[in-house]
């Protein structure tokens, strides 16, 4: 069950790679560049009003 989990997730990889239009050097991929921006996640000054974190512990 190891080694299959373990192909599994390198095939995800793989694609996820394919997916993001890298080739097959390994240089071109640098930290971070898999990552997608979620709209959904809280960004300050984007999505997030500044004092929202004061607001939030208000009702804790």
């Amino acid at each position: 069950y190891c080694e299959l989990l373990r192909v599994s997730h390198q095939w995800q990889l793989l694609k996820l790679l394919k997916w993001a239009g890298f080739g097959h050097r390994k240089d071109s991929q640098k930290p971070r560049s898999l990552v997608l921006f979620c709209p959904m996640c809280p960004q300050p000054s984007i999505n997030v009003y500044p004092d929202a974190t004061n607001d939030l512990l208000k009702y804790v």
